[in-house]
């Protein structure tokens, strides 16, 4: 294996990637594996020996660490095998482009009319759900500008007394840092240890939230600074790998955090004192107009399409899980975790107690606040164990069809629903927006529970899947004629 074999890897690619800003010790490579790939300390070093074989990175011992630095001339050897290729690519582009003017692009039209499929979204089909969205809280491409320098931003950032009046108070045990905002009763606690420290240029931190009960994956936190002029800054805050759903509380959480960052280096003291971030949005107003907005940004990542096809309307959803398909088998077939996600269970069969699973042909009743009687009758129509569950739902008694299959370390979740046609419930006509919308903000349900989270305002999930799904509709039924 040589250098360019190496770096195909995505794992020894960000490891290379995280090299360049400098050396790293073997723990902090196999914190960032563990945080952004989710992979043990053994299969980090393998990644690492690896590089250190092939000439991509050296390491040194230092103290009671290995210590590694990536080797410059191998990535310029790199380098200079893909600049080999740049009269090679135009020219391919230029024949892609007259064959895509010809017509060789031409898409083929099925029976029903399905709802496009964003380039991006073909790309991550192995990712949906997993992607654990990437949010920056930030006015723009540039970040956020701040009237304070460099370094008195890097003083707010980083001193435990001013840090304790904007976000929490701060302290370091060994290499772990800890983080505790609010009081011991209403606070939560964040702990991790810092990955990167480039004073007053850039800082990246592993990040792991607890409070209330809930305890959070470990995240990647990185905040980087830019001079603007002599007494303006721009900062930009990208948090990475946050559990899908939650992640838009966390975009507009991070805005308001941010207002009491600017109210501390512009010398305006923040009104929590020196008790730190409690959660209490410093404009409550601009917190839910936020949350909106990420919400809707979200739920455009991981939209649904919608079917159309001889006047009904069906939906296909597909999810990336992060739990192992017993573990979502169990959360689609046991009442008492049915009914956290979809809807209250009003029957269930041949079973007071509610505590068996669903078997082939069982009818039960679940509870839904969007059809007319607010509860419906649904039968098992198919069923193979941790692959298959097949139900009837809604007046129409459409089938609607889960799969299962293992993804890496989750679980593919793949939904359809057949074609009914418009329906009329909570005093208005219901349709594909409504259908789409329906189902995306049930599996958004289930993602919390398989994660053991919650977030601010669920109701609002419906709301910001069907904005999307609407728009989508629209859109698609005017470039159709209607």
């Amino acid at each position: 294996m040589d250098a360019l074999e190496a770096i195909g890897d995505p794992v020894r690619r960000r490891f290379v990637e995280y090299l360049a800003a400098g050396d790293a010790p073997a723990g902090a490579l196999a914190d960032l594996a563990a945080a952004e790939f989710a992979i043990s300390q053994p299969a980090a070093s393998r990644h690492l020996r690896v590089l250190r074989e092939t000439g991509v990175v050296t390491s040194r011992v230092d103290g009671k660490q290995r210590v590694y630095t990536l080797d410059g001339a191998a990535i310029e050897a790199a380098a200079d095998w893909f600049d080999r290729l740049r009269d090679f690519w135009p020219q391919r582009l230029d024949a892609l482009e007259t064959e895509l003017a010809r017509g060789g692009g031409t898409e083929r039209r099925g029976v029903g009319r399905r709802t496009a499929e964003p380039r991006t979204e073909r790309k991550h089909r192995d990712d949906l759900g997993r992607h654990r969205a990437r949010w920056r809280a930030a006015h723009g491409d540039g970040g956020a500008e701040l009237h304070a320098t460099p370094a008195e931003l890097w003083s707010a950032l980083t001193e435990p007394e001013r840090l304790a009046r904007w976000i929490g108070r701060f302290s370091v045990d060994g290499h772990e840092y800890r983080l505790e905002m609010g009081d011991d009763s209403s606070g939560g606690v964040v702990s991790g240890r810092v990955l990167a420290c480039e004073p007053e240029r850039r800082i990246l931190v592993l990040w792991q939230f607890s409070g209330e009960g809930q305890v959070e994956a470990t995240t990647e936190l990185e905040v980087a600074i830019k001079p603007v002029e002599d007494d303006r800054v721009s900062m930009s805050l990208t948090h990475r790998r946050v559990q899908a759903v939650s992640a838009a509380a966390y975009g507009a959480g991070w805005e308001d955090v941010l207002t009491h960052l600017a109210r501390e280096v512009g010398g305006d003291p923040s009104p929590i004192g020196d008790r730190g971030y409690v959660g209490e949005a410093a404009d409550p107003a601009a917190f839910d107009s936020a949350l909106d907005v990420y919400r809707r940004v979200e739920a455009g990542l991981v939209r649904a399409q919608m079917i159309r096809s001889s006047g009904k309307s069906g939906v296909h959803l597909e999810r990336h899980l992060d739990a192992p398909v017993s573990t979502v088998w169990d959360a689609i077939t046991l009442p008492d975790r049915i009914g956290r996600w979809l809807w209250p269970v009003v029957e269930w069969p041949d079973d007071p107690e509610r505590t068996r699973a669903l078997q082939l042909g069982d009818a039960f009743v679940l509870g839904d606040a969007n059809v007319p009687d607010s509860a419906h009758a649904m039968e098992v129509l198919a069923l193979e164990h941790e692959r298959l569950l097949s139900f009837t739902w809604g007046p129409e008694r459409s089938a609607v069809t889960i799969r299962l299959a293992a993804d890496g370390g989750g679980t593919l979740f793949v939904l359809d629903q057949d074609g009914i046609p418009d329906v009329f419930g909570a005093g208005r006509l219901r349709s594909a927006p409504d259908f789409a919308a329906g189902w995306h903000s049930l599996v958004d349900g289930l993602v919390l529970l398989l994660a053991g989270l919650s977030v601010p305002k669920p109701e609002g999930l419906w709301d910001a899947a069907y904005e999307v799904y609407a728009e989508l509709d629209a859109r698609e039924g005017s470039s159709t004629g209607g």
